[in-house]
């Protein structure tokens, strides 16, 4: 560490980053005494259940704890300083008095508003040891463009493997299977990576379209789960999920079976017609995962969309879970099941389905990452209907890894 330096902990999960602040947080007071520190956190509960007790306990052990008040947000020491606390969820909390020096954690989960009162913070000029420590796995979002090249930072990296010896037995083998290698690279190789051009550079027709995926049973029935977009072109995809799926041999596969991308339609006649659709194609709907969107009342009908569904049969589920309704998180979601990082894809498309113009298969190959939120896709109102309507079924079913998940 070096004073006046940006210091940058660039690592995987399970390495420790957290108990790493503790002991730093503590470094810091004693190289600054009389000074106040600040230390932060993504949210709240991350960084008083967390941080804040690890950085109680090097206090305890260097003997310089002398007290903390909960609602001023503050731990006293004997020194005479004093380390205040916020979160970047609320970045009010990060305002306040100048400090010499500060902490911050799980960067990559805060706003760029909330880095930016953060860093402005220190200030203090009779500091003898002024730093800013931050602590991360990295992110191509705005951490990216303000940190991987920056003159003045300097950087360490980790990868989870440096700390196999503390985790628990299979756990980087199991992260490898609910990530694709791109996530791979960042959330264990602890590597700066974003894909660029299309959002889904794993899907394959040679690989991931194939013939007579559609299970039927003895009577000719397909039983399919169904997902919906209510946006202005109206979009449904009707897919199989198996706990066990024999023909490749993986656990929680994924079939899309059949589709259906009717021109602009009033939500009443599209799910009229939605339900005429599957008993045509003799599928019997299991659940049915609609756009969160449409839980609102339609201007035209008065009623809510996923009550005209719930009215025609429909059994619908929905979230409002950060993580599962994320753009982001679905698209890392779907991105993994068409090419984990270790294992088979679990993702398979049929055949039948590869000549719509709108449909699934042409959205996968031609639809863009978002410039700005290299991990997410383009809003382009051609392609996105289709890949918001299978990614709706999928993480309902599947809620994707949860990305502030923290291994204790």
């Amino acid at each position: 560490m070096r004073p006046n330096r940006r210091h940058l902990l660039r690592a995987g999960w399970g390495t420790g980053k957290t108990t790493l602040g503790g002991f730093v947080g503590q470094r810091l007071a004693h190289l600054n005494p009389g000074i106040p520190g600040l230390v932060a956190s993504h949210n709240h509960n991350h960084v008083s259940v967390n941080l804040v007790p690890k950085l109680i306990e090097h206090f305890k052990a260097a003997g310089t704890f002398a007290g903390k008040n909960e609602n001023k947000r503050v731990i006293y020491l004997t020194t005479g300083a004093t380390v205040q606390w916020g979160s970047a969820d609320t970045p009010k909390s990060l305002d306040g008095n100048d400090v010499g020096w500060a902490i911050g954690d799980e960067i990559r989960h805060w706003p760029q508003e909330s880095y930016t009162i953060f860093q402005s913070r220190i200030r203090r000029v009779d500091a003898a040891f002024p730093a800013e420590v931050l602590l991360t796995t990295p992110d191509m979002n705005w951490i990216y463009h303000e940190f991987a090249e920056a003159e003045d930072l300097i950087q360490v990296v980790a990868s989870t493997y440096e700390n196999e010896v503390n985790l628990r037995p299979g756990y980087i083998e199991d992260q490898l299977r609910r990530l694709s290698p791109g996530l791979a690279k960042q959330f264990i190789h602890a590597e700066w990576y974003g894909a660029e051009g299309n959002a889904f550079p794993e899907f394959d027709r040679a690989i991931h379209c194939q013939d007579d995926l559609c299970a039927r049973s003895r009577d000719g029935l397909a039983r399919c789960h169904v997902a919906v977009d209510f946006g202005g072109k109206h979009a449904a995809i009707y897919f199989q999920h198996f706990d066990w799926c024999e023909r490749h041999g993986t656990q929680g596969c994924f079939h899309v079976v059949g589709e259906w991308m009717p021109d602009d339609l009033p939500t009443y006649l599209f799910t009229h017609q939605l339900r005429d659709n599957m008993r045509a194609r003799r599928f019997e709907p299991l659940k049915c995962f609609p756009d969160k969107a449409g839980h609102a009342t339609n201007a035209q009908t008065g009623v809510r969309d996923i009550e005209l569904l719930q009215r025609y049969g429909f059994d619908c589920h929905w979230s409002t879970e950060p993580e599962i309704i994320s753009v982001v998180g679905g698209t890392d979601k779907l991105r993994s099941l068409l090419q984990p990082a270790v294992g088979k894809p679990r993702l398979y498309i049929d055949s039948s389905l590869l000549g719509s113009e709108r449909g699934i298969c042409t959205a996968l190959e031609s639809i863009k990452t978002d410039r700005n939120q290299p991990r997410r896709y383009q809003k382009d109102k051609q392609y996105e209907h289709a890949v918001d309507t299978l990614r709706y079924g999928v993480v309902n079913i599947e809620p994707p890894v949860d990305l502030k998940a923290r291994v204790v």
